[in-house]
């Protein structure tokens, strides 16, 4: 193909909401290969995951110190601790939504670039590639170089 029939607006373009919709649904549908039907179904585990091992530590610390307290007989403190309870699960349910409104959305627009700009051109493009199909594979190359088609 001819680097001057090559549409490159789609990488510098803003995607709009439609597309990125479009994109995922794709995604999840299996038409931008296996591996990323895995990445996309797992993104949701990898914003969860942290924010509840950290909330929930915090959580069962004060929960203990609560147990504690009330055994003591130290009925304001140990209502103070059931607050903070509920406080540590309302900033965990905001840093979940944060991350998935705002942050996990900015890696979400290189994909739907990328899809854009294989589209554009008649690309077939894979945004998560199996390893063993990337070009350092092909032709029996050894790894870390490109095969190329003989020079």
């Amino acid at each position: 193909m001819d680097l001057e029939r090559v549409d490159f607006g789609p990488l510098t373009s803003s995607p709009s909401a439609s597309l990125a919709a479009e994109v995922h649904a794709r995604a999840l549908a299996g038409d931008l290969g296996p591996e990323t039907v895995d990445e996309v179904r797992s993104e949701r585990t990898r914003a969860i995951v942290p924010i509840a091992v950290v909330g929930g530590t915090l959580a069962v610390i004060l929960a203990i110190t609560t147990i504690v307290e009330a055994a003591q007989e130290k009925g304001p403190e140990a209502v103070i601790g059931l607050e903070g309870i509920a406080v540590i699960a309302l900033v965990c349910l905001a840093v979940y939504a944060f991350v998935r409104r705002v942050v996990q959305p900015r890696g979400w627009l290189r994909l739907v670039r990328f899809v854009a700009f294989a589209d554009a051109n008649g690309f077939i493009g894979r945004p998560v590639a199996d390893p063993a199909r990337t070009p350092d594979h092909w032709a029996g190359a050894p790894s870390g170089t490109v095969a190329s088609s003989g020079s």
